[in-house]
């Protein structure tokens, strides 16, 4: 089994990748988190997988949630794998770690880590990279996921999260700073342009918007800052203050 969790679909096609690999079933973190689903029941045969996107050099902190509620009927000692996405070179070592130890708590072992180079979308902080460009990451990341496939296809223990080697309290300053100053929603707003879809509400993972008399609204005061509500609104009618105002939006295009 894959446990994902995607904003704009960079997490959820390397999920997809190595579930037609592997034959694993595909468990969506979103999706259990709203059904308050955390039991499941594991084969001898099966693998365990969690591919999620890395976010200010750390895993997503409601993962961590997510993990902690988990409960896996039948763990013995099977073949446990994370896998990163995320848009810089810095690699994933920290987040690694970060799984690693919470998957500890839970006495699972992390048998293998990897991390794969994807478009970024963040969009708050710049906008998508030209089309041209975002080919070539994609076609690079497709034969990186394809090689990963292999491995854990193999079962092989390894932790290849690339990156530089960058001292852990540089990666824990800017998680902190991020998961404290940066995940406010007072700062969404929606534009005229708005067709009341409603795909802002279903695509936010943790439940935060809500559409009223035809408009989202962000119920909450804080999110998991995934943008998939700027990013995958089909007339960019969705903005975060100031800073996503032309800028070229994202979502995976090989889905």
């Amino acid at each position: 089994m894959i446990f994902y969790f995607s904003g704009t679909g960079n997490s959820f096609y390397a999920a997809k990748k190595m579930a037609d690999a592997t034959g694993e079933r595909l468990i969506s973190i979103s999706r259990a988190l709203k059904e308050e689903q955390f039991s499941y029941e594991l084969a001898d045969h099966e693998k365990i997988g969690f591919v999620m996107p890395i976010y200010a050099w750390d895993m997503p902190h409601f993962i961590i949630d997510f993990i902690t509620k988990l409960e896996v009927k039948g763990y013995r000692d099977q073949y446990v794998f994370g896998l990163f996405t995320g848009g810089g070179k810095t690699g994933a070592g920290y987040a690694g770690e970060r799984l690693e130890k919470t998957l500890q708590a839970k006495r699972i072992t992390l048998s293998a880590g990897f991390y794969v180079l994807m478009p970024g979308n963040y969009t708050v902080g710049y906008g998508a990279m030209p089309k041209e460009m975002e080919t070539k990451v994609l076609d690079t990341a497709e034969k990186e996921l394809t090689k990963i496939a292999d491995w854990v296809k193999e079962e092989k223990e390894m932790m290849e999260y690339g990156g530089y080697p960058i001292p852990n309290f540089v990666y824990q300053g800017i998680s902190y700073l991020f998961n404290k100053k940066a995940m406010d929603t007072e700062k969404f707003y929606v534009k005229e342009n708005c067709i009341s879809c409603g795909k802002c509400e279903t695509n936010c993972p943790i439940g935060v918007i809500q559409m009223e008399n035809g408009k989202p609204k962000w119920t909450k005061s804080r999110c998991t800052k995934c943008l998939a509500c700027v990013n995958l609104c089909p007339v960019e009618a969705i903005e975060y203050g100031n800073s996503t105002q032309g800028k070229r939006r994202y979502q995976n295009p090989r889905l």
